[in-house]
């Protein structure tokens, strides 16, 4: 029971700037259904008087229920336009002042995870910040205001009731409370089993989608796609079964209430019979009839306030207590001196043995088909990649720079010729000979929502910390990490940190430096990057690279650290045009050399 005054005081505060609009909307709506009662009741009144009077020759005064009949038609259309007006004006400007609230929510606290147990997933923060908010509409719009108002009207109804015929008034109440009292208590405990569950399984399935869609490179890559498939269709049919099951209790609450509407209304009409005339019979039976057009809405209500509670505790997580939480809290901590990076530079991370022992990789006339049969993205291409050697890769966009890329990385199968690792033909893009092969940096670097650590760590799961700061060291990271509130333990993404172009590339640097991969394949690595922060960077990793004996191959469009290759190789249009060593290549005219021209430009 505190919880739902919680929720109810949370909700309440929510509404308190908001609360001239919020009792105005509710004073029309109690007007507006007040009328419909009227109109409908004294309208069944009229009809019948009037019938009995011109059959017995009698007088009836029509001039009074008649313009209270109009008078009714006029309160009931304008009142529902004026309140329907007023609720969602003062809703919409209510989420749209939570909205933002939520955002600097977040925007102050990037250090720490936005729910108890854990940093929020992005397609999570979406559903609080989207589909959670529309839910608290809906609670306050559907729930809230339905319950205030037939806890207004229906004991005004009873009583006008009681003023003609109590006994009709006793059947009246028993089926108010069953239909108002005992159905919504039902439905919502019904609906308390389903609705949690189901607003865990659609944020489920958003996430399970969101990753899908957004890894499916990743996930083909390491041949988890399927299995991430199968997840999604699961986490689906468990989000179809759940709100099969919901729609089910709404509909059966609906239809109690139909049942519940008939049977009160014949109850009253069997219990007036011969006690009251015909006029006021017929006003008996449509007033107990408009009455229950206020408990409409309950059952749908109460059978989402389960899954209405529970996107509300899920804004509750994020949404600040109060406007004081701003002044009240406390400021950032320093980093800890654990995580700052020391006094004196670290050295560059010392190779493993994998690395000492690079393979020979080697591409004999290798061809890449390309997308609906048109031009091939490689044609008979043949390079070698010595063990330690460098080779560098340049050419225009669509020159197959990036195919080449993926082929090594084993995310793409090739069409004709062969590649081999240490002499011995690789059977295709899932041979175990290209399993860890590569370490690569790729052209558009991919940050997970955790911390530094965390990103850091995916190529090399036991990297010390010192190694961490040290591959951040050589690519010019180190002030940047000093700088971060919490250091290595920083959370980057959406839920922490934000993180330039130039940055996320660096980090993807120092991800590859950190991997076992003997091959370090660079995919455009001074993209974003000035011209004097690229040589530097450049000029460090493969300083890293070579002290490590790893093989290098750069895939590039700018000339840095091509004086640095062994090979230079120049594509267009899938093919290799020109390949030598970049100092003899340079003097020749030939498609390097325009390239090294164009390049100066």
């Amino acid at each position: 029971m505190s919880l739902f005054f919680d929720r109810m005081g949370f909700l309440a505060g929510l509404w308190r700037e908001a609360r001239w609009k919020a009792s105005a909307g509710l004073v029309l709506a109690v007007i507006t259904t007040l009328a419909n009662i009227v109109l409908l009741a004294v309208s069944g009144w009229f009809i019948t008087g009037m019938a009995l009077a011109g059959a017995g020759g009698g007088a009836f005064n029509y001039f009074f229920p008649a313009a209270l009949i109009r008078a009714a038609a006029i309160a009931r259309a304008g009142g529902r336009y004026l309140e329907r007006l007023v609720t969602h004006d003062a809703t919409l400007r209510l989420i749209a002042r939570l909205r933002p609230r939520l955002f600097a929510a977040l925007a102050e606290r990037p250090g720490r995870p936005a729910s108890p147990d854990a940093a929020l997933h992005g397609a999570d923060l979406a559903g609080r910040l989207g589909g959670d908010l529309d839910a608290v509409q809906r609670l306050s719009l559907q729930g809230v205001l339905p319950v205030l108002v037939a806890l207004i009207v229906v004991p005004i109804g009873i009583t006008v009731c009681a003023h003609f015929l109590p006994q009709a008034a006793l059947v009246l109440t028993a089926g108010m409370v069953v239909a108002g009292g005992l159905v919504p208590l039902v439905l919502a405990r019904a609906g308390r089993r389903v609705g949690p569950p189901l607003v865990t399984a659609r944020v489920a399935l958003r996430v399970a989608l969101v990753d899908l869609i957004g890894g499916q490179e990743e996930l083909r890559a390491c041949g988890a796609l399927p299995r991430f498939q199968d997840r999604a269709r699961e986490v689906e049919d468990r989000a179809v079964r759940l709100s099969k099951r919901a729609a089910w209790i709404e509909s059966l609450g609906l239809a109690g209430l139909a049942l519940l509407t008939q049977v009160t209304v014949w109850g009253m009409v069997l219990v007036a019979a011969g006690q009251v005339d015909g006029p006021i019979l017929v006003l008996l039976a449509f007033l107990g009839l408009a009455l229950f057009e206020p408990l409409g809405p309950l059952p749908e209500a109460f059978q989402r306030l389960g899954a209405s509670f529970a996107a509300l505790d899920r804004v509750r997580a994020l949404a600040p207590a109060s406007p004081d939480t701003k002044r009240r809290a406390s400021p950032a901590l320093p980093a800890s001196p654990s995580a700052s990076p020391s006094s004196s530079p670290s050295p560059s991370p010392s190779p493993s043995p994998a690395r000492a022992t690079a393979p020979a990789v080697r591409l004999d006339s290798v061809s890449v088909a390309g997308i609906e049969g048109g031009r091939p993205a490689l044609r008979e291409v043949s390079l070698e990649l010595p063990p330690g050697g460098r080779l560098g890769v340049v050419g225009p966009s669509g020159a197959g720079k990036s195919t080449l890329v993926s082929l090594l990385a084993g995310t793409l199968a090739w069409d004709r010729g062969r590649v081999l690792v240490n002499e011995r033909p690789v059977e295709g893009p899932h041979d175990p000979a290209l399993h860890g092969l590569v370490a690569l940096a790729p052209q558009a670097p991919l940050l997970l929502a955790g911390s530094v650590r965390r990103n850091l760590r995916l190529g090399a799961p036991e990297a010390s910390d010192e190694a961490l700061r040290a591959a951040l060291e050589t690519v010019v990271l180190s002030k940047w990490l000093a700088a971060l509130p919490e250091g290595l333990d920083t959370p980057l993404g959406a839920a922490g940190r934000p993180v330039s172009g130039g940055e996320a590339r660096r980090l993807s640097l120092a991800r590859a430096l950190l991997g076992a991969g003997p091959v370090l394949v660079l995919d455009e690595p001074g993209e974003g990057l000035d011209p004097a922060l690229e040589a530097r960077v450049l000029d460090q990793v493969l300083t890293a690279a070579g002290t490590a004996g790893r093989a290098v191959l750069l895939v590039t469009h700018r000339p840095h650290g091509l004086e640095r290759m062994d090979k230079v190789a120049c594509l267009d249009q899938g093919r290799v045009v020109d390949a030598g060593a970049p100092w003899d290549l340079a003097r020749m005219p030939g498609p390097f050399r325009q390239f090294l021209e164009a390049a100066a430009l």
